[in-house]
């Protein structure tokens, strides 16, 4: 009787595998679904956009008249002049961008020249991110203004600094 059970269980595994594969092979076919992509190809905003500096750039000024322990991101505000200036537009739904470095410090600030040194950009009080969107209906253009910010705890020291950023504009 002894050899009896050594021979079942080796019989008993075998019938389980051999069963497994018909199970599987037993379940229905995939179902087909449509999957239906469909978009608008945009062409760009037809804008220009042009400032009062040199060659139509936007160019904020300012001075000699900023002293490094006042510079805490609400004196010194200065407006960025701009225009925006559209024709055969099929929608006056636009967005801005500003495409600059972003700080090391700050939410969304843009990096200047000057390590510790760094410029927020606002439309009225509402920060504006350094590389986000901003909505806007045309002919209306945000009002940017551009403040100086340092890295909280910095000592800055008395030298120019400048920042670069590019503005684009894109339909909504």
């Amino acid at each position: 009787m002894a050899t009896f059970y050594r021979l079942a269980a080796p019989i008993l595994v075998a019938a389980i595998v051999l069963t497994m594969p018909r199970a599987v092979s037993a379940a229905s076919p995939p179902q087909d679904v449509t999957l239906t992509i469909s978009g608008q190809i945009l062409e760009p905003a037809p804008c220009t956009i042009s400032g009062t500096g040199e060659n139509g750039s936007i160019s904020v000024d300012f001075g000699n008249e900023v002293m490094t322990t006042r510079i805490d991101g609400l004196q010194y505000r200065q407006s960025a002049q701009y225009d925006i200036s559209c024709s055969g537009m099929w929608s006056k739904a636009l967005m801005l961008r500003i495409v600059g470095t972003a700080a090391g410090f700050g939410s969304g600030y843009l990096q200047s020249s000057v390590a510790d040194l760094a410029l927020v950009i606002t439309e009225g009080a509402t920060p504006v991110p350094i590389n986000s969107m901003l909505n806007f209906t045309y002919p209306g253009a945000p009002a940017l203004f551009v403040t100086p910010v340092a890295r909280p705890g910095a000592t800055l020291k008395g030298q120019p600094f400048t920042a670069t950023a590019i503005m684009q504009v894109f339909y909504q």
